[in-house]
């Protein structure tokens, strides 16, 4: 039987949960862990998104989904006093073997790839790494034919930041443009990029290209400046210069 996408298995919650239970759940709190990362992985990835998420009972307790429920988040003091930890899930993840991101032609390992990229970005935003920056990366505005973009930060001490800007979901091996402005725009383009909006001033730009999974890396310092700002967006451009797709826009700040 062909599956076109990806399954994810959501335990059902259970608020009369008791040690010894079999096809009863889990805790409400794990339930809501789990549906908080199902959010992530799916805002992340446009291949996940058309997936399913399914209902499960978790009938048999020796699965790793019902041991870490079991053996740590439901112990008498784990959520509580004296130990007061975080509550520890794992869920089911099926991929397809069916239809690809596009709803037509299968899927490949690079689909795989690209998903394993993605998933990386959820865990980012699911454990809310970027709490302890000092720096954000602020995506606004949208695509325009489906290429995302994305910012990573890394302290790199005294205020200064390694940034990590990562378009995804374009065409593989097309040219790839960063703009970096100063100030944020909203300005209607021509052709080859007609019907797309520059989201940035003109101020700098750089080229390269998508590699074979369509995505691409431009890294950036961010000088330790208070109250710095700057807007990024990535555009791509086919091999015949006549067809081109542009991100959304991407705003650097300092929050200090």
């Amino acid at each position: 039987m062909q599956k076109n996408y990806y399954d994810l298995h959501e335990s059902l919650p259970n608020a009369g949960w008791s040690p010894g239970c079999t096809s009863c759940g889990v805790l409400p709190i794990v339930n809501q862990v789990e549906g908080d990362w199902i959010d992530a992985f799916e805002g992340r990835s446009a291949f996940a998104a058309l997936g399913t998420t399914q209902n499960s009972t978790l009938g048999s307790r020796p699965f790793v989904e019902s041991m870490c429920h079991d053996r740590w988040t439901a112990q008498p003091g784990w959520l509580g006093a004296p130990h007061f930890e975080e509550p520890v899930m794992a869920i089911t993840f099926e991929g397809t073997y069916g239809l690809g991101p596009d709803g037509v032609s299968w899927n490949t390992t690079d689909d795989y790839r690209q998903m394993g990229r993605e998933m990386g970005m959820a865990m980012f935003d699911h454990f809310d790494l970027s709490v302890s920056l000092t720096a954000s990366a602020i995506p606004y505005g949208s695509s325009c034919g489906g290429v995302a973009l994305n910012g990573f930060l890394t302290p790199t001490g005294g205020g200064s930041h390694f940034a990590s800007l990562v378009a995804t979901n374009g065409t593989p091996n097309t040219f790839v443009i960063w703009l970096v402005g100063w100030q944020q725009a909203a300005v209607p383009l021509p052709s080859p990029w007609a019907g797309c909006t520059l989201y940035a001033t003109l101020d700098a730009t750089a080229a390269g290209a998508l590699d074979g999974f369509g995505a691409a890396i431009l890294p950036l310092s961010m000088p330790a400046a208070s109250g710095l700002e700057a807007f990024v967006q990535a555009f791509t451009l086919d091999l015949t210069l006549t067809s081109g797709d542009s991100s959304n826009g991407l705003k650097l700040q300092n929050n200090y």
